[in-house]
């Protein structure tokens, strides 16, 4: 089965898991959408802050002087910044996927769940997500690093890294929620998981980050076509105020796409996952499809 058919199989099977259950869809979105404008808030509450202790006046040519900093204080301002924006997203982005894999896993085995029920599993797992979104927003940050710093070639090094990184950590959210294990037992067991799939980890990860640009460009054309419009129509030149329903436009379906994207990743790892640990597949997972991402390495 080439890679085509074997992500359009996972696709179809996890969408149909979607519409039989939209709480996997939309509660996770929320979550998701609420951790981002706390991040948001956080961030600029942070630098508000900021401004003001440093003696920065707060005016357009204070801030403006900011893009003149240089050397190291500008490096710790950016990549600081960077770093809390990241775990900011990276939180929302587990805690989503956590919240879509209770559901999509008690979904499969025909169970029914409460949102109390669902926001307490998730809960009690809280420092465990947000430590490990920590430790995700470094390893990102640092590869970010990475590639600022050494051209071309830490640009391959970066995309290696984030590529393997996304690899190792496939399973990383559902053995935090199922398991107590420490971080690095969560890893190496994410990695032996990722190698009775002998690539399919790889190629979910590669299917699923392709759907993800297939997102962005329609989010991206979306707005360009809503910008475009109120330009035509109302007859005057493009202007920040023209653009700013577009953007908005832009944003939300961005947004909506993302975690809809999360929550057929959530849906192939809940059905993998389980497969994994006890052989069972259920749902519109078929057997064969499962199986075939488990088959051993040929020696």
């Amino acid at each position: 089965m080439n890679f085509f058919t074997r992500n359009r199989l996972f696709y179809s099977a996890a969408s149909k898991s979607v519409f039989t259950n939209p709480l996997i869809f939309w509660l996770p979105s929320v979550i998701a959408l609420v951790i981002i404008i706390s991040t948001l808030v956080v961030l600029f509450g942070f630098a508000l802050a900021g401004l003001v202790t440093s003696g920065i006046p707060l005016t357009r040519a204070g801030i403006e002087g900011l893009g003149s900093l240089e050397g190291p204080v500008a490096d710790f301002l950016l990549y600081s910044g960077l770093f809390l924006l990241t775990a900011g997203m990276t939180l929302a982005s587990a805690v989503a996927s956590a919240t879509a894999f209770v559901l999509a896993r008690a979904s499969l085995e025909g169970q029914v769940l409460a949102i109390r029920e669902v926001l307490q599993l998730v809960w009690a797992k809280r420092i465990l997500l947000a430590v490990w979104s920590a430790l995700s927003a470094a390893i990102s940050v640092l590869l970010q690093v990475v590639e600022d710093k050494l051209s071309w070639a830490g640009s391959i090094m970066a995309s290696i890294g984030r590529f393997s990184w996304s690899v190792a950590s496939f399973f990383m959210v559902p053995i935090l929620i199922t398991n107590s294990l420490s971080y690095k037992e969560s890893l190496l067991y994410s990695v032996s998981l990722i190698k009775k799939t002998w690539g399919e980890a790889a190629v979910l990860t590669f299917g699923f980050g392709f759907l993800q640009v297939i997102v962005f460009l329609e989010s991206v054309l979306l707005a360009g076509l809503v910008v475009w419009g109120r330009s035509y129509f109302a007859d005057s030149a493009l202007s920040l105020e023209m653009a700013i329903p577009g953007i908005v436009v832009g944003v939300l379906s961005l947004v909506v796409g993302t975690i809809y994207v999360q929550s057929l990743t959530a849906i192939t790892q809940a059905a993998l996952f389980r497969y994994a640990e006890t052989g069972d597949f259920v749902g519109p997972f078929s057997k064969e499809l499962l199986a075939g991402a488990f088959t051993p390495k040929k020696p």
